[in-house]
């Protein structure tokens, strides 16, 4: 995850390389994270919520799951090194 002016940029990479990506609103992706949503997007990336996890879908496969609580964390992180709207 990146800023993007006032968004933030979900990146996912495949052999060094960008392969998807998706620009969104802080405010949607800590309401994803804060409420009993289950998923996020439609289209080539998705995220999937459980208890713990989320976990990454790009073109109908899951490549990847992050902790949820890590996740948080690097919102907290992106939100707080400058201004959002």
């Amino acid at each position: 995850m990146e800023r993007y002016d006032n968004r933030i940029r979900l990146v996912v990479y495949k052999d060094d390389e960008e392969y998807v990506c998706r620009k969104e609103a802080l405010s949607a992706l800590e309401k994803f994270t804060e409420k009993n949503t289950a998923h996020i997007f439609r289209g080539r990336l998705q995220l999937h919520k459980d208890t713990d996890d989320i976990h990454v879908e790009v073109k109908g496969a899951i490549l990847g799951t992050v902790r949820l609580s890590d996740f948080k964390k690097r919102l907290t992180t992106l939100k707080t090194s400058g201004t959002f709207e």
